[in-house]
């Protein structure tokens, strides 16, 4: 049953073509969010270190050889194009937005319970950044 519902899930993702790899770029990361058109991921790239933790959506229609086998690492192949312009644009934004670099997967909580960024201080039970 639980195989099944996997298989249905992935109905989106169409197998790699022969000559898809000239056009396409793998890439391997963690599936932060999936919405019914896209998917956002968090990059995971131990050759292109300013890749490594960028977090951008992709569109599904230009996603394909979708591997979800992991339950925590995903691979895929994506519109090379696409893609990279994603990258750019997420590497951009992380580089001159502070708000951006707060990604909230690498929030920290304190005893309170309100999240704060790891860069932010406490004093007098007030945040500062």
């Amino acid at each position: 049953m639980y195989e099944g519902a996997v298989l249905e899930k992935m109905r989106w993702s169409k197998p790699l073509g022969p000559y898809d790899d000239q056009y396409y770029e793998q890439a391997t990361f963690v599936l932060v969010k999936e919405s019914p058109n896209a998917i956002r991921i968090k990059l995971i790239d131990k050759y292109r270190k300013d890749y490594d933790g960028l977090v951008f959506w992709m569109p599904k229609k230009i996603t394909k050889s979708y591997n979800n086998s992991d339950p925590n690492i995903k691979t895929a192949w994506f519109w090379e194009k696409a893609f990279h312009n994603n990258a750019t644009k997420a590497l951009s934004n992380k580089k001159n937005d502070p708000v951006t670099r707060l990604d909230f997967l690498d929030v920290h909580t304190y005893k309170s319970g309100a999240p704060v960024h790891k860069r932010s201080k406490k004093l007098n039970g007030k945040i500062k950044q």
